[in-house]
């Protein structure tokens, strides 16, 4: 494995690690535990994407040109669930 691929193992092995005495609390139903997670991911991605675009979008008011604004809307559609 290069060390690209190693750092992202040992990433999600340490998060696994890190959530399983929360997913314990749930039970032992493990498509409920895979539902919360997808969840709280989805949240965050949501919370992220709006924290974002509002910096950005506040930045790019101030420009001249137009062409920033179509910018991020094309970038902001894809992340967008």
């Amino acid at each position: 494995m290069d060390n690209e691929t190693e750092i992202t193992a040992d990433f999600l092995i340490g998060l696994g690690n890190w959530l399983k005495p929360y997913l314990d609390l749930i039970g032992g139903n493990l498509y409920l535990q895979a539902l919360i997670i997808l969840l709280i991911f989805l949240s965050v991605a949501k919370l992220t994407s709006v924290i974002i675009t509002t910096v950005v979008l506040r930045f790019v008011r101030n420009t001249k040109t137009s062409i920033d604004n179509k910018i991020i809307a094309i970038l902001h559609a894809p992340i967008e669930l």
